[in-house]
């Protein structure tokens, strides 16, 4: 069943919507939790960053990734940790680099995704290719549910979000977890890597059945901007071929009709700047939502210095 698809033109109609949202839930807030996650031209596939930097081509009208995703993913973080080694320290956790490499620039496996309702329609409303070509496109907030209980922190999703370190192309699930069960963090959840982890079949099954559905994660902060942007994130996977029980060097978009989307909020171009000047209004603006960018600090005094 497809999400709902409703366009605003104000802010005062987005939080009516907002509202509703949580008024016509029958489980209540205290069950459910609302993410969301907004993008300045509507209907861009949901897909991590990683992907604008891979070729991109159309598989029976799926957008996927080809190329050599792995070498290049493998390439931009070790780099990274390379040349800045006091950011990207040695003892973070595989996602706590992912969202922090993801929060300084780098195309991760992560989507981005706020708590703040408010930070989702921001990022729907600063059109970054305004300021080139002087247009507006529609935007769009997507709104997902999921229980609060279901973010996934286990050992696979760890391996996932490093898994440029050991995962080959066309590597085996089997291999996979083996290669998963030699690292640190899954000391701490040795509880989950039982006897009954047997056999090529239980080693390949124990993958899959932590890759099914959206992978909804959350890291310890780290920046001042994942602070600010209330920041929580979609950790993609490869697709896994399961005939051969193999990862494949390419990832999938997400469905617009899957169970997770709550719904799609769509923001009329030309209500945008104003929209953002009432966001402003209410503290959601650019230099607190990168707290940690002097530039755009220095940019926004500039700015209100040369109005007055």
């Amino acid at each position: 069943m497809s999400a709902q698809i409703v366009k605003i033109h104000s802010l005062e109609e987005y939080v009516r919507e907002i509202t509703a949202l949580y008024e016509d839930s029958p489980e209540g807030p205290a069950r459910n939790e609302l993410l969301y996650r907004g993008q300045y031209v509507a209907g861009q596939p949901l897909l991590p960053s990683i992907y604008r930097s891979i070729e991109e081509r159309e598989n029976d009208g799926e957008h996927v990734i080809t190329g050599t995703l792995l070498i290049e993913e493998r390439t931009m973080i070790e780099t990274a940790k390379r040349k800045l080694p006091d950011i990207f320290l040695p003892e973070l956790k595989p996602l706590e680099l992912l969202a922090l490499l993801q929060h300084y620039g780098i195309p991760t496996r992560l989507m981005d995704l706020s708590e703040n309702a408010f930070v989702g329609l921001y990022f729907a409303c600063e059109d970054r290719r305004r300021k080139y070509s002087g247009i507006y496109e529609d935007g769009e907030v997507i709104v997902f549910k999921h229980e609060r209980n279901s973010i996934v922190d286990t050992p696979v999703m760890e391996a996932i979000a490093e898994s440029y370190k050991f995962a080959d192309k066309n590597q085996s699930l089997v291999r996979f977890y083996e290669n998963m069960v030699r690292q640190s963090y899954c000391a701490e959840n040795s509880y989950m890597m039982t006897e009954e982890i047997v056999g090529e079949r239980s080693k390949e099954r124990f993958i899959m059945d932590h890759c099914r559905g959206v992978n909804f994660v959350n890291t310890t902060i780290r920046s001042r901007r994942q602070y600010s942007q209330d920041g929580r994130y979609i950790l993609f996977a490869n697709d896994i071929d399961k005939v051969a029980h193999r990862w494949q060097d390419r990832i999938s978009e997400l469905k617009r009709d899957d169970e997770n989307i709550y719904k799609i909020i769509q923001v009329d171009r030309d209500a945008k700047e104003t929209i953002l000047k009432h966001l402003e209004m209410f503290g959601t603006r650019k230099s607190k939502l990168f707290a940690d960018n002097v530039d755009i600090i220095c940019e926004e005094i500039r700015d209100k210095s040369m109005i007055r």
